[in-house]
Parts: C-alpha cells; structure tokens; sequence
C-alpha cells in the first residue's frame, strides 16, 4: 500500500510540475516578485523578505556599487513547505552585511525541478532534502551541508536522500571539488591544515506518521547542528559556524538549536560547556529526543563480543585483538572504524554518521541499547560467542543463552534457530529493536564467515571493494580511510 502511494504521489507532482512549467512566466507576472530589507539583527545580519511565485528556485544577489553583483544565495519557495510557513514567502539573513558600508540586493526566479538539489536554506521540520525515512516508527533525520572557506557566509545544503556522503554532493556540485578523489577531497575537508571546506549535518527530532503516512511533529521545537572534523575545531569558531547554520534554517520563533558535536568534537564541547552556555548555546546530544533502544542497522551475525573504546579501536585491529569475526562494543563510535561483524554502541551514535551508512550497505548490524541496566548485561558478557539480531520491529528486547546443542550454521536457518530459543529469556522490554544469544560452543564452516573479513576500514571505497569480491576480483584486503 506505502509503494502505490509513493507511485501515485511521484506521478502527480510530475503531472503538476509540468503544468504549472508552462505558465511560469504568468505565475510570475501575476504574483509581483517582491524583494524587501528589514531592520538588520543585533549583530550586524540584514534580513531580507522575498516574496512572490511557489515552486521557482530564487537566485539571489548582492553589490555594494551597482555594477558588480555576486550570487549570496539561491533559494527554493515550494508548496510543500510547513504548515507554519506560507510557501511564497522567503525570510533570508545575510551574515556578510557587517563587511560593507553598503550593500544593495536583487532577486531572480526560474523554474524549480527535480534537478534542483542543493540550496543555501532550508525548512525545519519537513524540508525535501531531509534524509530518507522509516515510515513504521519516528526516527531521526538530517540534512547535510558544507561551508566553503572562501565564501564563509553561505551554508550549502545538500538533498541528502540522492547524495548520501558530503563527498558524493561535493564532486557533482561545488566546483572547487570537482574531479577530486575521496583521499584529496578527505585532506581539504576533514584536517585544519589547508582545510578548504567545512562539513556539517542538521539533525531533526523524530516525526512519527499518521494516516496516509502524512508525517506528524512530534512535539520537540529544536534542532541539532553537527560539524565534521578529524581535527579539534576552536571554540570561537565553532560559534561562528554554529550562528551561521542556525540562521539558515526557517523555522518558528520559539524554535532552539542545539550544538550536538561529533564525536571528534566532544573533546572541545565538554571543556567548554560553560562558554557555550554564556553565549546561549546548550551543548547535547541525540539521546535527548531517544525513548527506548535504537537500531541503526537490521539484520543480524555471529561472532566473539570485544569491549574497545572509541581511542583504542585502530590499535586493537591493527594488532590483532580485534578481527572482521568479532562483534565490537565500543563507547562512542568516531568517524571511522574497522569492518566488524556487528556493532553495539554505549552511547548514542547518529543514523546520518559514516559508520551507520556504510553498515547499513554492507548489511552490518548496528545498535544502541539505551537501558544502563542492558547496557552492564553486556559488558560482562564480553568475550563470549553470540548470536546478535537486529530489527526495527517493536516484538520486544530480549537475551537468551544458547545451550551450544548441535551446530549453529547459516544454512540451516539462522532464524528458525533463533526463535528456539526465545524460551531462555534474560530479560525483556517494550520497544524492542535488538536481541542476541550467547553461543558455546560456536560451530561455523569456512563458507559461513562473513562477507567483508578480507577488507579493511569501513568506507565508500569498500563498498566498490565488496562488489569486486561479488564478481570474484578481490583486490585490495584494506580500503582506503573513510571520505566525508
């Protein structure tokens, strides 16, 4: 039933678009585009009102004589826009207005398509270019931008359902990336040194559907930003940035933004809690729209339960401690990690994180237990042989132990095998996403090892690594670092 709805729903727009093409310069004359300065912000900002035609992409331009004009923003006014906003009405703050004695501005409109899918600002809480979502329960989505260090005043934001990575958008859209590999793109948008674009997500609380599958809010008037860095980011600039994408998203009044750093940031954002909080930035974390357990990745795997934190995960592979075989417990997961059989995480991790995409390729289950008590059940279960099971269906959370009677083979059925023991509950609880057994002893062929025990780090470059194993060209066993 979703599928013919999406069908019917992508048809429609398509039949609409192609109507309302045809009369877009009428729409335009008889809308009267408008372009006003309001009153500029305490710091400096001058805010700008656009208004006329729905569904145009606005090209807007700024000069400080008249004669040379320079592109500041484009823009998209759409009818499916939020319920709070009015659709042919565009509010835009130009952050580089401090800069000029005096600035002039102009506007422009052509036809917005499908192929129009990167802008300077964005709706919250349902823009187009949030992150695909699951329609069975409210989840977490996002939008990814990048900020160029030559035009440090304009947010890019990307349609994050067609460009999953930072990089995938980048090459395709920014000029200044185009024809970069993923390793050159990683050295200028990842590390300080010659750092020539800054990457970033906005994260927005979880929506649950109602009927028709229309999204409904779930009450939480706030967003997350996120900055991407291998390398720690100064607090000074990270409230530059933080103001900066703030005000690139339209939203009510009343709505907060919260400073959600990454883990590679969380160093400088827990040292700093205090500064930020003087200057009326509440620093947080996912966990704080989360009701129960998480599960970034369904599916599920067999392997030995290892207990790494986040700073000591690279060492352990690299010396042997940690395998493909094993299922890693870490307490943050950063940027990168080792391909592992599965991933459990003591904290809250992001479902737009680089990890969680690529597990979610390759079919890597990955999930967070939010109960402390859970989470204790499994650090002393570390070291054991067990069967984890990821899923997204609310049947309950449970653990069992598996008496080790007989082999456990991928061909005779994981699954059927698994519900046996659903007898030899541990423990159980509402909202269930994950479940795993303790299994010894472990009786696995050579055949039932995992898929991606040849490869190395989890990245972009391993997914192609894993299509070349499919068609029987191995190649390199250790893929290349992680790409944004």
């Amino acid at each position: 039933m979703k599928r013919v709805i999406r069908l019917v729903s992508v048809v429609a727009t398509g039949m609409l678009l192609a109507l309302w093409e045809g009369s877009f310069s009428a729409l335009m004359a008889q809308s009267g585009p408008h372009l006003s300065i309001g009153p500029p912000r305490t710091n400096g900002w001058t805010q700008l009102r656009l208004a006329g035609a729905t569904n145009v992409v606005w090209n807007l331009e700024a000069s400080k004589d008249l004669a040379n004009w320079k592109t500041i923003a484009t823009l998209h006014a759409l009818d499916f826009v939020p319920f709070w906003s009015n659709s042919s009405v565009l509010n835009f703050q130009d952050a580089a207005a401090p800069e000029f004695l005096q600035r002039f501005y102009r506007a422009s409109a052509v036809p917005w398509t499908f192929a129009s899918d990167w802008k300077n600002q964005i709706y919250f809480l349902f823009d187009p270019f949030a992150s695909a979502t699951r329609q069975d329960e409210p989840s977490l989505r996002w939008v990814k931008f990048a900020i160029l260090t030559n035009e440090p005043t304009r947010v890019y934001y990307q349609d994050s359902s067609k460009y999953l990575f930072h990089y995938d958008f980048a090459a395709a859209r920014l000029g200044p990336f185009k024809g970069l590999s993923r390793e050159e793109f990683d050295r200028v948008a990842l590390r300080t040194n010659g750092q020539q674009v800054v990457l970033g997500a906005v994260l927005f609380p979880p929506v649950s559907y109602g009927f028709l599958l229309f999204p409904l809010p779930s009450g939480k008037r706030e967003f997350g930003i996120q900055f991407v860095g291998q390398d720690l980011y100064p607090r000074e600039q990270i409230v530059r940035w933080f103001e900066l994408v703030a005000s690139s998203v339209a939203a009510v009044p009343d709505l907060r933004a919260i400073y959600m750093p990454t883990f590679e940031q969380s160093t400088v954002a827990r040292a700093n809690l205090d500064f930020f909080r003087a200057l009326g930035i509440e620093v947080d974390t996912p966990a704080r729209w989360l009701s129960g357990d998480v599960c970034y990745v369904g599916g599920w795997t067999v392997g030995q339960l290892k207990y790494f934190p986040a700073d000591q995960i690279d060492g352990a592979y690299a010396d042997g401690r940690l395998t493909p075989q094993d299922i890693l417990v870490t307490d943050a997961v950063p940027a990168e990690i080792p391909v592992v059989t599965g991933i459990i995480a003591l904290s809250p991790s992001t479902p737009n994180s680089h990890v969680a995409i690529l597990a979610r390729s390759y079919g890597i289950p990955f999930v967070y237990p939010a109960r402390a008590e859970d989470r204790a059940r499994i650090l002393n279960l570390i070291g054991k042989e067990i069967v984890l099971q990821a899923t997204s269906r609310s049947s309950g959370i449970a653990a069992a132990r598996f008496s080790g009677q007989g082999p456990l083979r991928r061909d005779h059925g994981i699954s059927g095998q698994f519900d046996a023991l659903r007898h030899q509950i541990l423990w159980r609880q509402g909202r269930a996403l994950w479940t795993f057994a303790t299994c010894d002893p472990l009786e696995l062929s050579p055949g039932d090892c995992f898929l991606l025990r040849s490869l190395g780090r989890i990245s972009r470059a391993s997914l192609a690594k894993r299509q070349d194993v499919e068609r029987g060209n191995p190649g390199s066993a250790i893929a290349p670092p992680v790409s944004a």
